[in-house]
């Protein structure tokens, strides 16, 4: 089977849709709550480095950056109204945007994040060269395993191995790891995540 692999030709994943999602779950969203993959991701930034976490949901990795010691600026980038004037609520910086078109000049931020946002969205190629447009060092995302979730009608793709080396090669040297989703979070049984990031060093 190729990878990447698109599991559906529609998209329900406008930014009507997540607001209306935000919205609802407020303070109370856990879906991406996990705290192995976040301590994943982490591992491949800088704790004196600004992050931008883009289409960052509630911040909830923002705020496990900040408990774990990450000291420099943090910030999300949302389709969503709502979760922006969350972020910002918590402190951190928010602002309204795609993740087609960031809202900032060219290495603006020492790292950017898209943690489970690639299987979500048309076009993850040019979201993935937009976010390395406004990094300075690297881009760091995380993504289901193959098509475990290809029942989630919110799942456009599915990803292995190699093709998320062929995604993020172009913007860097590539580095991947693996964890696994604790079954009592949102989807409620275990899988694997991808998490890799392109580096300019």
């Amino acid at each position: 089977m190729d990878y990447p692999k698109r599991l559906r030709p529609d998209n329900i994943n406008s930014a009507e849709y997540w607001e209306e999602i935000w919205k609802k779950e407020g303070q109370a969203a856990t879906r991406r709550i996990d705290p192995d993959r976040f301590a994943n991701m982490a591992s491949l930034l800088n704790r004196d480095e600004s992050v931008l976490d883009v289409a960052g949901g509630m911040g909830e990795f923002l705020v496990f950056l900040r408990t774990v010691g990450f000291t420099n600026t943090l910030g999300l980038v949302e389709q969503s109204d709502y979760a922006v004037a969350r972020a910002r609520a918590m402190s951190f910086e928010g602002y309204r945007g795609s993740v087609y078109g960031l809202p900032f000049a060219s290495k603006s931020w020492d790292a950017v994040t898209l943690g489970e946002v690639i299987e979500h969205i048309d076009d993850p190629a040019q979201a993935v060269t937009e976010a390395a447009r406004v990094a300075r060092r690297c881009v760091v995302l995380s993504t289901p395993y193959l098509t475990v979730l290809n029942g989630d009608p919110e799942h456009v793709w599915a990803w292995d191995l190699d093709s998320i080396s062929r995604l993020l090669e172009p913007h860097g040297r590539v580095r991947i790891t693996m964890t696994t989703e604790d079954p009592g979070q949102y989807h409620g049984f275990r899988y694997q995540i991808i998490v890799a990031g392109a580096f300019r060093e």
